[in-house]
């Protein structure tokens, strides 16, 4: 899945620049779409955005908890052993967790760079193994990374920068 953040046209934050400012050089940086203001609405534009069929999760930036629906007993009675009495919160980080966080909905964390994410996702979509798609993106990235190549903001810039460059004039190309 992908994640977009969705702002107003209409943001003070987003107008001034400050918030493409503090997203710079993160893995967010490409990821805003300007929408329109108020709730409803910008909802409506976000399914309207999405591929049909998409599976869309709308999350506002005042979420201060996501409740767990399939809470771990043994979490529950670890947390009432120790006088902590909200057993349905967890933090997501799970580096310090006594379990996945996840619970036991059968799925495991991932943590994958932005880069290797692109490249597997590239490659997944040709009909080879699973073992297959892992290697040739583990070659793609060491071929990235001699070339300086990092992130999903610098490849970009590499290959605007060689298409430019290599791109005929546009009166050409139509002859």
């Amino acid at each position: 899945g992908r994640c977009l953040i969705f702002v107003s046209h209409e943001d003070e934050a987003v107008r001034s620049g400050r918030y493409a400012a503090a997203l710079r050089g993160t893995p967010w940086e490409g990821r805003v779409v300007t929408g329109v203001k108020g709730a409803d609405l910008q909802v409506r534009f976000i399914e309207e955005a999405a591929p049909l069929g998409a599976h869309i999760v709308v999350a506002d930036d005042n979420i201060k908890d996501i409740a767990v629906e399939c809470v771990s007993k043994a979490l529950v009675e670890a947390q009432k052993r120790q006088g902590l009495q909200d057993h349905y919160t967890r933090l997501l980080d799970h580096r310090d967790a006594v379990e996945c966080p996840l619970g036991d909905a059968g799925l495991r964390i991932v943590e994958e760079p932005e880069m290797r994410r692109f490249v597997r996702g590239a490659i997944a979509s040709s009909r080879i193994s699973r073992k297959q798609v892992d290697q040739r993106a583990s070659e793609v990235d060491d071929a990235l990374r001699r070339h300086g190549v990092e992130t999903l903001p610098q490849l970009l810039a590499l290959l605007k920068e060689n298409v430019s460059r290599e791109a005929p004039p546009l009166a050409a190309a139509r002859r």
